[in-house]
Formats: C-alpha cells, sequence, structure tokens
C-alpha cells in the first residue's frame, strides 16, 4: 500500500493511504485540476466516482467543499477511504459501497462537482458517457462533470468545455448550464 499527500487547504501535508490497485492522480495532475476548480470548490457538495483511495474528494474537503461522497465498490478501497477520512470532522462525508455506473443510473443526490476517474481501457468511460444526461441531471445548475480517461479511450461527446493533458489521461470537463 503506498501514500500520498494532499496538496492543499486545511489538510495540506496529510499523508494518505493509496489502496492496490490504485491508479492515483499524482500531485502535479491534482494541483492542475484543483487550479481550475478554484472557484467552484468552496461550498460544494462533491461526488467522488471511482474513487480509490478518495483523494479527489478529500482534497475537496481540504479546500473547503461542503461535502464529499464516495462511490466505490472495491473491499480494499473502501476500506482505504474509511480510513483515510476519519480525521475529517464537521464535514458531510457519504461512502456509497456500490458501482459507479449503478450509483449514476440511480441518479441519487445533487452535486456541484461530479468527479469520475474510471479504471483505463476497460470501457467504463464509454458507458459513464452514455449516462451523461443522467449525470447532468444529478448536477446543481453551473456545476461540472469531470472525467479522466486514457488518451486512447474515445470521447465519444464533444461538448466539453476543456480538455486537460494528465500524462498518459486526458481530463475533460463538462460545465451544466443553467
Amino acid at each position: 500500500m503506498g501514500y500520498l499527500r494532499i496538496i492543499g487547504g486545511e489538510y495540506k501535508g496529510r499523508k494518505i493511504r493509496v489502496p492496490h490497485g490504485s491508479r492515483p492522480l499524482v500531485a502535479i495532475f491534482r494541483k492542475k485540476i484543483f487550479d481550475i476548480l478554484s472557484g467552484y470548490v468552496e461550498n460544494a457538495d462533491v461526488l467522488d466516482l471511482f474513487a480509490g483511495s478518495g483523494s479527489f474528494g478529500i482534497e475537496a474537503l481540504s479546500r473547503g467543499a461542503k461535502s464529499a461522497a464516495f462511490v466505490e465498490k472495491r473491499r480494499n478501497a473502501l476500506r482505504t477511504i474509511r480510513k483515510n477520512t476519519e480525521f475529517i470532522k464537521n464535514k458531510g462525508i457519504r461512502i456509497y459501497p456500490v458501482d459507479a455506473l449503478d450509483f449514476i443510473r440511480k441518479g441519487e443526490g445533487r452535486y456541484d462537482i461530479v468527479f469520475a476517474d474510471p479504471p483505463f481501457l476497460k470501457g467504463f468511460g464509454e458507458k459513464l458517457m452514455k449516462e451523461m444526461d443522467t449525470i447532468l441531471n444529478m448536477i446543481n445548475p453551473s456545476g461540472l462533470f469531470l472525467i479522466r480517461l486514457h488518451k486512447s479511450e474515445p470521447i465519444c461527446i464533444n461538448s466539453y468545455k476543456r480538455m486537460v493533458d494528465l500524462g498518459t489521461g486526458n481530463l475533460y470537463l463538462f460545465e451544466k448550464l443553467r
């Protein structure tokens, strides 16, 4: 089991665990993403799909998000998320031990930021793109959906607001208009 550090906000410098089988965002890529999100995170309700270590949601909470929901089905990752969030007090933390696609299809909750980092090259990105209407219905007006895909995975929707190069992957940012 490896570790990574929170890079900004209240919990900056705190180590969190990374479960086996996860592909966490390295610090430089998390910094790029949170630089883009700087005006969106404060008081936001965040959904972290395919959460792995929970690093995205924890980083958002560290930077002032109101709440974070973590969706992950792997048992070792769920244990890690629970351990990684033990120190966080007075914030809304919810952990859903379910498949991310099933969670999306149920359309539970309303969020300001939805982040998805599915396993690369396993078809999850394409499946998520097919659920775009459902995802956007879960997002509050002016909210954002971010998805990280391997560069060779097709993006079947070209209406993204921005694309960011993240090494072997690209981050696509979609904005829900009012």
